[in-house]
């Protein structure tokens, strides 16, 4: 077997801290690969507040992403 499955690879990531010292840990190997991505993602975004506030900012903040 070459690889991990996604399932592997998102059970590894739940083990990660988010920072080390003064740097975040996970943002950094979401770029990877798309396999981590997927397996960051979840995490990244678990705890994402937006309020009626915060929409304007929210909006600039992706509004280039591919990932809408």
């Amino acid at each position: 077997m070459k690889t991990l499955s996604q399932e592997v690879l998102s059970n590894i990531a739940g083990f990660l801290p988010q920072r080390h010292g003064e740097k975040q840990v996970r943002p950094a190997i979401a770029t990877v690969s798309r396999t981590w991505q997927h397996a960051i993602e979840p995490f990244t975004f678990a705890f994402l507040r937006i309020t009626s506030h915060d929409l304007d900012a929210f909006e600039s903040a992706f509004a280039r992403s591919r990932a809408r």
